[in-house]
């Protein structure tokens, strides 16, 4: 929709639209002349700055230029000789409830952002949850059907996690997984994501990946996952399915289902190990 696609434009594209409205709303003050109130109309820009570009500042700097043009285009269209201080009062006035909107804007922005992220985060990791990795495939999956773009999607648990938790109780089984989490966000792409699925289950998406470099990553991140929880005092595996889409399924169900079934095939053939495969 509009918004979405607002909020992926570069933050000096926004500003230059949010110029081309103020100057809009300045030209329909000038031509309708000082009789006619126009000045509420320039809250469209200043509520489009704060909530697009995320800057408290640029809201205020916004504030600013739509006061001043205001009080230009009163200068020029009233009829009467109005004085420098009827001028700066009316401004001010004007200037201080775009102040108001501005910042109260930009605060609704903030906690929309906050929920937003608590809701697509898990809280024990700080990476990812389910309803955020279902999000990021549904995305992977319909670039795929419009473009062609291949991913990979990975799926792996701890092996033996509840033996674990039950040997050395649960605050060193959240330890563990607070680790997993700590080696997945350093060892993958920015444009890539990883998620706790729930549990001791973990997924990762990675885009646009070509050729066979795709199983030396994985290969090489769970070698990097056993190296790490055993500094940390773990002696932990991990089952893990990987799958390469080219084709992907028609959904985000299936091809978790997909993944999920090279995880299980690897955990009865004996855990610690992958399983590959690519849907052509």
């Amino acid at each position: 929709n509009l918004n979405k696609t607002f909020e992926k434009l570069p933050k000096p594209v926004i500003i230059s639209l949010g110029l081309l409205q103020v100057g809009l709303f300045w030209f329909l003050d000038y031509i309708t002349g000082a009789d006619f109130g126009f000045s509420i109309f320039y809250v469209i820009p200043i509520s489009f700055i704060v909530w697009f570009s995320e800057s408290r500042f640029s809201g205020i700097v916004f504030s600013v230029l739509c006061a001043a043009a205001w009080i230009i285009a009163e200068n020029l269209t009233s009829e009467k000789d109005l004085s420098k201080l009827f001028l700066f009062w009316n401004g001010t006035v004007r200037f201080g409830f775009f102040i108001i909107i501005s910042l109260a804007l930009s605060k609704i922005k903030m906690n929309a952002n906050y929920h937003n992220k608590i809701a697509r985060t898990d809280s024990l990791t700080g990476i990812s949850n389910v309803r955020s990795f279902s999000e990021f495939a549904d995305i992977c999956i319909t670039n795929n059907h419009q473009e062609k773009i291949p991913f990979v999607a990975v799926y792996f648990d701890i092996d033996n996690f509840k033996g674990i938790n039950d040997s050395l109780g649960h605050l060193a089984g959240d330890r563990l997984l607070q680790v997993v989490a700590e080696v997945l966000k350093k060892n993958i792409r920015s444009s890539d994501l990883s998620a706790r699925l729930g549990g001791d289950e973990f997924g990762i998406l990675l885009l646009n990946i070509s050729g066979e470099d795709w199983k030396d990553i994985v290969i090489k991140l769970r070698l990097t996952l056993l190296q790490e929880v055993r500094n940390k005092g773990f002696n932990a595996t991990f089952s893990i399915g990987a799958a390469k889409f080219i084709s992907p399924p028609q959904n985000v169900d299936k091809l978790i289902a997909v993944v999920d079934d090279l995880m299980y095939s690897v955990k009865n053939n004996g855990k610690d190990g992958i399983k590959f495969t690519e849907f052509r």
